[in-house]
């Protein structure tokens, strides 16, 4: 579903008005209206959702829902408020366009309930350190993305054996590029620009990691616990 920037007007659940609730089949948004009222979208099985052009995510916007996994945000949004991720428990991927972070560090429960440190932050290039000393920001595992490359859910990616010992397998339905592996602190310590089906990670120490996997369809984000 799609809300175009021309609506300039949706009633807030605290107005008495429910705009949304209904639509329980609502898997993809794409809001590009100035400001997402507060609590509008809470509890609905979003997946993938894309805030181009938005200014304000009110209060509680998408709280609980517990199904969101991909967020866009651009360098439009100049404020997020209080719980407005809450409890959205399967997030893991977020995109933000900001050169500079945008301040967070009075509104600490933006992402109350949801596990940030395992959960993929892109960054605009060049923009990691500044991200890695930002309130809430920091707390994401942080990765630059340069303009043009998008994350994409490629269709029946899988990574095993994960937990895994000397070999990573990789296999999806479209053809795999490139792959990179990457620490927590966004550090890439292995790359593979002519996959080829099998990755040797014996050299890494145990722990988690994540691997950039790059198709025709955009790139997607894995992880994998190195024992």
């Amino acid at each position: 579903m799609t809300v175009p920037a021309s609506v300039t007007s949706i009633y807030s659940i605290n107005d008495g008005h429910v705009s949304f609730h209904g639509l329980t089949g609502l898997k993809t948004l794409n809001f590009y209206a100035k400001e997402v009222p507060s609590n509008n979208f809470d509890g609905l099985p979003i997946e993938n959702l894309d805030l181009t052009g938005v200014q304000t995510i009110s209060s509680g916007a998408f709280g609980y829902c517990t199904q969101l996994k991909t967020v866009v945000m651009s360098d439009a949004l100049t404020g997020i408020n209080f719980l407005a991720f809450r409890n959205c428990t399967a997030l893991t991927d977020v995109t933000v366009a900001w050169a500079t972070p945008l301040p967070l560090s009075g509104s600490s429960d933006i992402f109350y309930g949801v596990n940030t440190s395992a959960a993929t932050l892109h960054v605009p290039i060049g923009t990691t350190a500044l991200y890695k000393a930002a309130p809430i920001w920091k707390d994401f595992f942080i990765t630059e993305i340069s303009t043009g490359i998008q994350n994409a859910e490629i269709q029946n990616l899988k990574l095993f054996p994960n937990p895994t010992k000397d070999k990573l397998t990789i296999t999806s339905e479209s053809p795999i590029n490139k792959v990179e592996i990457y620490c927590s602190n966004g550090k890439m310590l292995i790359q593979d620009n002519n996959f080829t089906g099998e990755m040797n990670v014996s050299s890494l120490a145990k722990g988690l990691y994540m691997v950039r996997v790059y198709t025709v369809q955009g790139v997607e984000i894995g992880k994998i616990i190195k024992n």
